[in-house]
């Protein structure tokens, strides 16, 4: 598909709300439990239920018989069709002190199927097993584990390929010598300019974050050139390495947004 007819597929106005569940009232902590696609007047086109609540058992706040009850009530309404965004709307104005609606949210797509499904599998989906992916699970906050969940999100958004999406491995070349520097991912944005991913280890990140700033500096040229960084990590950084990143211009990101991160990135492509 040529990109002008890229975007004219994915130019559809849509919103979105997620159905959120805190399991204690004064925690911060909450699940996605239901996402809802709007038109581009609000109105509801089609919803997903989380479909299984596996994620939660670990929780002993969460009340299993509460959920359960609820997502078989919500998906009988949803299966009956008529009345679905009335019987939203009342439960929106009765949410109780666990339930939350998420402010609504834009963005262009395509076909209504195909958005609900992805949003479904960036929102509400359980992650399968990594024993299901038949690889060794790489340590926690490590770049591999990093990698891992951008590669996630990226392809729930359906980012990669197409000829100009998100690219891994994107390699540069910097300096007088022509030295070269692989970044974990990189894209083209469509206002202009591009964008450059990279994960960032707890483990040696003073190190990682020096050789960082040192290429992106060089890559400038000591001045912007349209190229912003941003650097992702999985525990926040010592306070020594963000005033680096933040010095050199380096946008930090927490790895447990990777959706969000996805999200601005289909954005930036124009898509």
């Amino acid at each position: 598909m040529s990109p002008s007819a890229k975007s004219r597929s994915l130019s559809r106005p849509y919103g979105y709300r997620l159905l959120r569940y805190a399991p204690a009232a004064l925690s911060e902590e909450f699940y996605n439990l239901a996402v809802m696609l709007l038109d581009g007047e609000g109105r509801i086109l089609d919803a997903r239920f989380a479909p299984d609540l596996r994620r939660m058992q670990c929780n002993p706040a969460v009340e299993m018989e509460f959920l359960n009850r609820f997502k078989a009530e919500f998906e009988e309404r949803l299966l009956m069709g008529e009345g679905f965004s009335e019987y939203v709307a009342e439960l929106s104005r009765n949410l109780s002190n666990s339930l939350m609606l998420s402010d609504e949210k834009r963005f262009f797509g395509g076909e209504p199927a195909v958005e609900i499904e992805r949003l479904a599998a960036a929102y509400v989906a359980t992650p399968r097993p990594l024993s299901e992916d038949r690889e060794r699970s790489p340590a926690a906050g490590s770049r591999a584990a990093l990698r891992r969940r951008l590669d996630q999100a990226f392809e729930a958004y359906r980012l990669f390929g197409e000829g100009r999406g998100v690219e891994r491995g994107r390699r540069v070349v910097y300096g007088d010598g022509g030295l070269e520097f692989t970044f974990d991912y990189g894209y083209e944005r469509a206002g202009g300019g591009s964008r450059l991913i990279h994960a960032l280890s707890r483990r040696g990140e003073m190190n990682e974050a020096s050789r960082l700033c040192l290429v992106y500096y060089r890559l400038r040229g000591g001045e912007s050139n349209g190229a912003d960084l941003t650097a992702v990590y999985g525990e926040p950084p010592a306070n020594e390495t963000a005033a680096l990143l933040r010095s050199s211009r380096i946008e930090s990101w927490d790895v447990a947004k990777a959706d969000e991160l996805a999200e601005r990135a289909r954005v930036e492509l124009g898509w």
